[in-house]
């Protein structure tokens, strides 16, 4: 069976009930990501940086990490998959509740994004 192009009523209240609880999940997530990176002593400029060069070595930043400065970008990074490994399973969880799979989900959200008008509908779902 080919996915639906269709959408239902049903179907967008249960997708803006979803959106709206995602994006206050993954907001809380990059505060705490945020918080994670200063606690360690970082701006986000420098964090990110940091995680340019060590992505690719090719990237060379203007001075190379002290050991300690590596370790606390390790320490801060470690701290950063855990955060998206929570949220995740709190996403995972939200679509469970409401009764969605993620390849739904997807299919839904691809088709909200290139109709103005089921875009603005979900839009105003969002707020009441």
């Amino acid at each position: 069976a080919a996915p639906s192009t269709e959408v239902s009523p049903e179907e967008l209240q249960k997708f803006s009930r979803i959106t709206k609880q995602v994006l206050t999940v993954t907001k809380d997530a990059e505060t705490q990501i945020v918080r994670a990176i200063r606690k360690a002593g970082f701006t986000e400029a420098q964090f990110d940086e940091i995680y340019q060069a060590q992505s690719d070595p090719a990237t060379q930043s203007a001075k190379p990490l002290s050991a300690k400065d590596k370790e606390r970008y390790d320490q801060t990074i470690a701290q950063i998959r855990q955060i998206q490994q929570t949220t995740q399973t709190q996403v995972e969880t939200v679509l469970k509740t409401e009764g969605m799979d993620l390849q739904r989900f997807n299919q839904i959200l691809a088709i909200v994004q290139n109709d103005p008008k089921l875009l603005q509908e979900v839009q105003r779902l969002m707020k009441s």
